[in-house]
């Protein structure tokens, strides 16, 4: 680090502050439901949700759900990275996995991809089916 520089803003780095912000971004965020399908081409590249970048900046999160079997099972999460073109090695949960939840930029939006076991899942709509590569899920 360099001398003479001013850091700030550092409160924000508690995870106290850091989980705050989370869940004000979660309980606002739009949330995308995604059928197999799509998740299937999403996931070889063949298609991608639109989204125009020129509102991005003043436009809530997007929230998308993912199902888990169990704690460990990423199968449907690493799909769901390849759509939105994050790296993940396939003997490894994808990194920067928070909680169960992975957040990233996607142009200019910021998004949540939040599995079953996450304690953010509280926020996925009742009505809505979280996405899957099987057929039928639950929950």
């Amino acid at each position: 680090m360099e001398l003479g520089v001013t850091i700030e803003g550092v409160e924000t780095l508690e995870c106290s502050h850091y989980e705050k912000v989370l869940h004000g971004m979660m309980s606002t965020s739009e949330t995308w439901a995604l059928i197999q399908r799509y998740l299937t081409l999403c996931s070889t590249g063949s298609w991608l949700p639109h989204l125009s970048s020129s509102t991005a900046s003043n436009r809530p999160p997007i929230s998308i759900f993912f199902h888990q079997a169990s704690k460990d099972d990423f199968e449907t999460l690493r799909a769901l990275c390849s759509c939105f073109g994050l790296y993940h090695h396939p003997k490894f949960s994808p990194r920067g996995l928070y909680r169960g939840m992975l957040r990233f930029t996607w142009k200019g939006r910021d998004m949540f991809l939040i599995g079953r076991y996450s304690p953010y899942y509280k926020y996925k709509p009742k009505d809505m089916s979280p996405v899957s590569l099987r057929v039928a899920t639950s929950g």
